[in-house]
């Protein structure tokens, strides 16, 4: 990454290439539930465990006049704030915990391990605009903060895509376990500072909904089928990298 950060930049391009790495922690919330026939019971429970994580995407950030092929109606303008599209890779997730078990004296131990593949949307928001309301107040704005409101940005949006998650639970005599491909979106914002033309940093939140995952629970000796298990996760990412400019170009058109 900091070899990636000597490339030069283009300050002129309309559209820019760009990577990014992140590391951060992750604070997953597990539900799990099931029913099961050795004491005619349903039974549910969560937990909350944190993890760390680590993220790399590759997206092209384009100016949101440039977005569209066409006219906006009543000669309406749109600025050219960057919306950056990208594919977003993260791993290293791993939640572990206790929950109620199928009988009322069982507890089952366990957890899960993920990855996640998605396609995001952000849209970024200048904050050199705020310049021009500060000049307003009274005093002189400090020569410091013009420039750093120079250098950053906030941003919001979402994304979809797929999660991988292996979940394995069992209270000593049954268990449950999984591997499955399931159905993700997240949503969340941050900031970033531009520290040279080419290199920023990136600070984040993000709200990730890994779906729900449908498995049986078996005897861990006689493998009966004993019920159903459904679990469902969600977590809550704090995460900081860079994101580096690779290429900058004008779109053919």
């Amino acid at each position: 990454m900091v070899l990636l950060g000597a490339c030069p930049g283009s300050a002129t391009a309309f559209w820019l290439v760009y990577v990014s790495g992140q590391l951060g922690t992750s604070s997953g919330t597990v539900d799990v539930s099931g029913a099961s026939n050795l004491a005619n019971r349903s039974f549910a429970g969560s937990y909350s465990d944190s993890s760390p994580l680590i993220a790399g995407s590759v997206g092209v950030a384009i100016p949101l006049d440039e977005s569209t092929a066409w006219e906006m109606p009543y000669d309406i303008r749109l600025p050219s704030w960057p919306l950056r599209v990208e594919a977003e890779v993260t791993g290293l997730r791993s939640f572990e915990g206790l929950t109620n078990g199928p009988t009322l004296q069982s507890r089952n131990f366990g957890g899960t391990d993920t990855w996640s593949v998605v396609f995001n949307l952000w849209q970024e928001v200048p904050l050199a605009g705020l310049s021009k309301p500060l000049s307003w107040l009274p005093g002189r704005t400090p020569r410091w903060l013009t420039q750093a409101l120079d250098q950053m940005h906030v941003y919001a949006g979402g994304g979809v895509g797929a999660s991988g998650v292996s979940l394995f639970f069992t209270d000593n005599t049954h268990y449950a376990s999984a591997d499955d491909t399931l159905f993700a979106w997240q949503a969340g914002g941050g900031f970033t500072y531009a520290l040279t033309r080419t290199v920023a940093v990136d600070l984040g939140y993000r709200m990730f909904d890994y779906g729900s995952v449908s498995t049986r629970y078996v005897g861990a000796a006689t493998n009966i089928d004993h019920g159903p298990f459904l679990l469902d996760q969600k977590s809550h990412e704090f995460r900081g990298g860079l994101r580096i400019n690779l290429w900058g170009f004008r779109p053919w058109r």
